[in-house]
């Protein structure tokens, strides 16, 4: 996850989702995430009103850390998902090993 990169606050739960990428550069994420929370009925889209802008805000990541907020990933694909929990894994196995490398 890049600082940088914009993802959609939900206002009824109360969540943070982010469109994790990995190492891959997508440039429309918000239109991504949008889609997907709509299908997954986490914001509402009624054709007779259009989007209720309401149900949601953008913010940056970085912003949600800060204010931190309860983040979820919406992976862009089962092999990035698959990626990006093999290197948190590996991570946190260098963690629990020492300065003397137990």
């Amino acid at each position: 996850m890049n600082d940088k990169s914009l993802g959609i606050y939900a206002v009824k739960n109360k969540k943070f989702y982010y469109l994790e990428t990995g190492e891959i550069n997508v440039v429309n994420t918000i239109t991504r995430l949008r889609r997907t929370l709509i299908q997954r009925r986490v914001i509402d889209f009624d054709e007779r009103y259009g989007m209720d802008t309401s149900d949601y805000k953008v913010l940056s990541c970085k912003q949600a850390k800060l204010d931190e907020l309860d983040m979820v990933p919406i992976y862009i694909s089962k092999h990035i998902k698959d990626t990006v929990m093999t290197q948190k894994k590996d991570k946190e196995k260098l963690e629990d090993k020492g300065i003397w490398g137990d």
